[in-house]
């Protein structure tokens, strides 16, 4: 098959000699491949990775759509008393003094009230004379007692 003008056949050429080698490759392409003929370890993980990326996919694929566990609630200790636990008679008082005011408010405004949740009484009379020392309260109703007078007293 000779169409050109020099009589060779038009895949032939004259410089082509097959028992050359071709001219080595650059960048990072030479590198694997460089490393694929020469080290057999480069293969060795390439090929575990290659298998460990079919096992994931397969697992993902075939595992069962959601294993998601259900949430459960802890029963709550039994409640026996108010908040608060037991409260003097002082504290009684003005405990419902407040209520009745929250009341009258709510009732002025059309809004509405909670009453606040009381402890036992405990009565002033069984209490030895060191816990009546030692009992808060008796600090405040003094106080409150003090402040009222101060008010009396101011024109």
């Amino acid at each position: 098959m000779t169409n050109n003008d020099n009589g060779q056949d038009e895949f032939e050429h004259q410089d082509f000699h097959p028992t050359e080698e071709a001219a080595p490759r650059t960048g990072m392409g030479a590198n694997l491949a460089e490393a694929w003929r020469s080290r057999p370890l480069f293969k060795l993980v390439v090929l575990m990775t290659a298998v460990a990326a079919v096992v994931a996919a397969a697992v993902g694929f075939f595992s069962s759509g959601s294993s998601s566990t259900n949430s459960r609630l802890v029963t709550p200790p039994t409640i026996s008393g108010t908040p608060g636990g037991p409260s003097s008679p002082y504290m009684q008082q003005q405990t419902n003094l407040a209520n009745q005011d929250r009341e009258q408010r709510a009732l002025e405004t059309g809004g509405s009230a909670l009453p606040t949740p009381m402890g036992q009484v405990t009565d002033a009379g069984a209490l030895t004379a060191n816990d009546r020392k030692a009992d808060p309260l008796n600090d405040l109703k003094a106080e409150v007692e003090r402040l009222r007078q101060e008010q009396k007293t101011q024109p």
